[in-house]
């Protein structure tokens, strides 16, 4: 037995998999934060997600002092790895896989590709996740046209508040599906053609399915965009008669290329 400890955000969790799988961890104790704490909310929802890819979870709650076995994994060395050493490498960010590498002593190349397996729950063709990490949203990334395109064959996830900030926001009806944990989460997303999101723990969920993905990202810290070698090359997609910059694809016809688009400055690289 080799027990992984973890104490932050659910996205920085599902990142932490590949790594743990490398390191041979068993078990995952999760370190639940009391309420009013920035981790506080969503940690008992990635508990059955994780059993469903093979670990034993326990939840550690109250955040206080305890005690782990010798040679049990912290988790969270990678924010420690960020202040210590930055992390940009080779003209780039890490991504977040990346940084739990080179902060547990991994190379890099020890990971390869998608790291999450679910069984694909067939809901809707577009998936939308925007979490309250920005609000309002940015002008460079025009959530409303993309939700325009789409409304017809897509789903929203995620809290219901998130949904009504969402509706409210752009005008768009676009329907609510219900979710109860990441597991359920996880299965609608990996039914679906394309997902549309922000950096939130969705967004890592979508990663590890090696989804296809539009993501509004950040430009001060550029760790969630993934490079997917094989895949399509770098293109720019405008989006018709709507200002800024996004997708065009048509989702009825099938949509085979790799698509994580990354926005900056009001272009779209994908």
């Amino acid at each position: 037995m080799r027990i992984a400890v973890h104490g932050g955000k659910v996205g920085d969790l599902v990142f932490s998999i590949p790594a743990a799988r490398v390191l041979g961890v068993t078990d995952y104790w999760l370190v639940a934060h009391p309420p009013g704490h920035v981790c506080h909310t969503s940690i008992e929802a990635a508990v059955p997600l994780l059993e469903s890819q093979g670990f034993r979870v326990r939840v550690v709650r109250g955040g206080g002092v305890f005690r782990v076995p010798d040679g049990s994994v912290r988790m969270d060395l990678f924010h420690t790895f960020q202040r210590r050493l930055g992390s940009h490498q080779q003209g780039r960010f890490l991504n977040l896989v990346e940084r739990h590498f080179v902060a547990l002593g991994l190379p890099i190349d020890m990971w390869h590709g998608p790291w999450l397996r679910v069984e694909p729950r067939r809901v809707a063709n577009c998936v939308f996740v925007r979490s309250a990490r920005y609000r309002p949203a940015r002008p460079q990334f025009d959530w409303r046209a993309l939700a325009v395109r789409y409304r017809d064959e897509s789903v929203f996830i995620g809290t219901v508040e998130e949904w009504r900030v969402f509706s409210s926001e752009f005008g768009v009806p676009v329907r609510y599906f219900r979710t109860h944990d990441l597991s359920e989460a996880a299965g609608v997303l990996a039914g679906c053609v394309l997902c549309v999101t922000n950096q939130t723990g969705l967004h890592a969920v979508a990663e590890g399915l090696g989804c296809n993905i539009v993501l509004e990202r950040c430009e001060r810290i550029d760790d969630c965009v993934f490079v997917r070698p094989g895949r399509a090359g770098r293109r720019v997609w405008p989006v018709d008669g709507a200002e800024g910059w996004g997708l065009d694809l048509r989702l009825s016809q099938g949509f085979s290329c790799c698509v994580e688009c990354g926005w900056f400055r009001g272009r779209a690289g994908v």
